[in-house]
């Protein structure tokens, strides 16, 4: 009984202290002693795992959005990027780039209906973290625990800390790094935060750590039909995990925003980590899915060798009428609800990042594609008919015009005034896209295939890796096509290995400049990771985008029947006309989000964000 009641206040206690600021947080125990937890293999373990908790609070949304009430603002923090466009008439940036509206909505210090508690959670998840490490030496080893099942308890929390600081970076910037568990009885809370720089380095070393202690994988690898067991360890904190961060935060380290003086060193830095952590997935059979099962990374199958950090939420899986997948991204007459239905818009600015496949093979197979500017400058793409032959991953993760619907059997129907236009609450879909990425086929609508799917959330995949190290790879050899020393592939031949998975072919040789094939890894990145957790928000962000025409000019395609029956100037039936949408404000305060004014308030040293 004694036990029960341990777990009983051991989840009450995650529940308080995710409802306090992080300077507010209450003791670890209420009347339980730290004997009555740490010194148990189980007890310890069970008490890390409300850190895994923490994490999903805040991470989750990232691919399945964020909806507060009659509003149902969505995607954060996409939204805040040129790949989309709320649904509604107000700029994301306008609105949410405020200290009051931010800190009532996102960093609530309880999650409701209306209220997500981002801030509290992630200071939770940091102080669970630095307590299981403090209290290590109470669980001892053989009597209460083997060392590997210490040392795994140790790696978890290591990245769980890592994971955490990397979030609030991209979120917020550098934050004061803590190491212990704080009582603000005792210890000094009015420190100041670390820079960017500072945070990245921190987190790196974490992720050292953690790698150190953490296997490569905790399920096992089937060679004889390429199957991966699933366990109840599956999508705990891995080696892996820790290496695929430790490339990310590098790479972004290295990047314009952090890096104004192009430090050559960070460059290597990122390199070296990049290719570390890519050479390490594939010795551990990790890998990228190919063409024809691509959809399964985001629906369909709850793990695949590309999958590297999923979150897995309500038993893994949903409907197409479930509130946060249907209602971030996709329209009301694929949910069925047309009350509160509404469907995130795409830019076209996110659309013409695909490229053209422009010559075939006597299979059928790609061997030469451009961006659309460069195949409309060679006379070979077609703007009355835009969709077709575009990257294969067009067809998967944008919802657009003739884009079919199984059941019940018809195309998708965009132009102005459709019915597939129509959003909840009186608004059109501006842009004339939807996001397709996470939609099964499935329909809520009467007749529909409303089945339950599995839905991963994924935070890491392998083709990051691929993207990470390609980027790096360009600053610091001389050529793209050049293998760095300590490296397997060139940048060229990493992106090359990630395009060919997806069913394009080679990098054309007009991109591979090393200025150009610069362009080529950032269009790369944004069409293989869109809609994926913070990536086009972050790396707009870190190379500077956010104040230059193309970036801010957003534009939308306007779709009308022709009537006139000229099939030679209207193959498709249809007139197609890109169009302004609209500017998109540049603000110095774009770069972060707020931090809670309620924290500046009680600690001087700690300050807000620049343009607040």
């Amino acid at each position: 009984m004694k036990k029960y009641f341990k777990y009983i206040i051991i989840s009450i206690l995650i529940i308080s202290t995710a409802c306090e600021d992080y300077l507010d947080v209450p003791k670890e125990t209420l009347d339980l002693s730290d004997e009555d937890i740490f010194t148990s293999y189980l007890d310890y373990r069970n008490y890390l795992s409300t850190m895994y908790g923490s994490i999903r609070e805040f991470a989750f949304y990232e691919d399945y959005g964020a909806r507060f009430g009659s509003e149902k603002t969505s995607g954060f923090p996409i939204c805040a990027s040129d790949a989309i466009r709320s649904f509604d008439n107000y700029l994301f940036e306008d609105r949410w780039f405020n200290v009051a509206a931010f800190e009532e909505t996102y960093c609530a210090k309880r999650r409701t209906h209306h209220q997500l508690p981002f801030w509290s959670q992630c200071w939770n998840a940091i102080r669970v973290a630095n307590t299981v490490l403090q209290k290590q030496e109470m669980l001892q080893v053989p009597e209460a625990a083997t060392q590997e099942e210490k040392d795994r308890l140790m790696g978890q929390a290591y990245f769980g800390r890592a994971y955490t600081y990397a979030w609030m970076l991209e979120i917020w910037g550098g934050m004061p790094y803590f190491k212990k568990p704080l009582d603000i009885n005792v210890d000094e809370v009015n420190v100041p935060r670390l820079s960017y720089h500072e945070t990245v380095l921190e987190i790196a070393a974490d992720c050292d750590s953690a790698a150190k202690y953490l296997p490569a994988r905790w399920n096992e690898y089937n060679s004889n039909d390429g199957s991966y067991s699933i366990s109840d360890e599956v999508g705990r904190y891995s080696a892996m995990h820790a290496l695929a961060l430790k490339s990310r935060v590098l790479l972004y380290d290295a990047s314009e925003y952090s890096n104004a003086e192009q430090d050559p060193v960070r460059w290597q830095k990122a390199m070296t980590a990049s290719s570390e952590a890519l050479d390490f997935a594939l010795n551990n059979n990790y890998g990228l899915v190919n063409r024809n099962n691509y959809s399964t990374i985001f629906y369909g199958e709850l793990y695949t060798k590309e999958h590297i950090h999923n979150i897995f939420y309500n038993a893994y899986q949903r409907r197409v009428t479930d509130w946060d997948h249907a209602f971030t991204w996709l329209p009301p007459t694929i949910s069925g609800d047309f009350g509160r239905g509404h469907g995130l818009c795409v830019t076209q600015d996110m659309v013409d990042r695909f490229e053209i496949i422009v010559e075939r093979d006597g299979s059928g197979n790609p061997t030469r594609s451009l961006s659309v500017e460069d195949a409309q400058a060679e006379g070979l793409y077609n703007d009355q008919n835009p969709y077709a032959s575009r990257d294969p991953r067009f067809y998967q993760n944008i919802i657009y015009h003739g884009r079919p619907v199984d059941k019940p059997a018809r195309e998708i129907n965009m132009t102005e005034g459709s019915q597939d236009r129509k959003q909840a609450f009186g608004y059109d879909n501006k842009t004339g896209y939807y996001v397709g990425k996470y939609w099964d086929g499935g329909t809520g609508v009467s007749g529909g295939n409303n089945t339950v799917t599995i839905y991963p959330c994924v935070m890491q995949r392998v083709a990051e890796l691929y993207l990470n190290f390609a980027e790096a790879a360009n600053e610091v050899t001389a050529s793209p096509d050049v293998v760095p020393t300590e490296a397997t592939f060139s940048a060229l031949s990493a992106i090359n290995e990630l395009r060919n998975a997806r069913g394009l072919p080679d990098v054309d040789d007009i991109y591979k400049s090393k200025t150009e094939f610069r362009k080529r890894i950032r269009n790369e990145r944004y069409v293989e990771l869109c809609f994926e957790g913070n990536h086009s928000f972050v790396d707009s962000r870190r190379w500077k985008w956010i104040d230059k025409a193309d970036y801010t000019e957003t534009f939308k395609m306007t779709i009308k029947k022709d009537e006139t029956g000229n099939i030679t100037d209207f193959p498709t039936g249809y007139i197609f006309k890109k169009e302004f949408l609209e500017e998109r404000p540049f603000y110095e305060r774009l770069y972060f989000f707020p931090i809670p004014q309620r924290d500046i308030d009680k600690a001087s040293a700690f300050k807000q964000n620049p343009g607040y």
